[in-house]
């Protein structure tokens, strides 16, 4: 049986989102050029973090203050992303009548693994506790 060293060199992910620091997108180790656009960076982060599709007019909302056409805006900022996000065969972004989606399925977004560690660190932390405590009244009653 073999066990894995986390200090292995690991595949990188096809595509990397990182959202600490500077935003940031690499395909297969390259850096993508993101668009000026700041509507389309807090897009791509909106979406990112989404936990379930999101609806047309919830983003209208979100990119803010477009009184003539705010699904036209929408519409320009999704197309700015689908040149950044989608490859060839696989499109990322996902447009289906009212909501929108990101497929992120083999993508590392660092926020959502730090959220992951933070969630699976805070399960052990419980678990450790519980079991702390569970010792602890045993021996009280021995």
């Amino acid at each position: 049986m073999r066990i894995s060293n986390p200090l292995e060199q690991v595949a990188p992910a096809p595509l990397c989102v990182r959202m600490f620091g500077t935003l940031s997108v690499t395909r297969n180790g390259s850096a993508v050029e993101l668009p000026p656009s700041r509507k389309v960076r807090a897009l791509l982060a909106y979406l990112a973090l989404a936990a379930h599709p999101v609806s047309r007019s919830r983003l209208c909302e979100v990119l803010g203050d477009v009184p003539n056409d705010p699904r036209g805006e929408l519409r320009w900022c999704l197309s700015k992303l689908r040149a950044v996000l989608d490859e060839p065969g696989h499109n990322r972004l996902s447009a289906r009548n009212e909501l929108i989606s990101l497929d992120l399925e083999d993508c590392m977004v660092d926020a959502l693994q730090v959220e992951a560690a933070i969630r699976n660190g805070l399960t052990v932390c419980w678990n450790v506790r519980k079991s702390m405590r569970c010792a602890r009244s045993s021996s009280a009653i021995s």
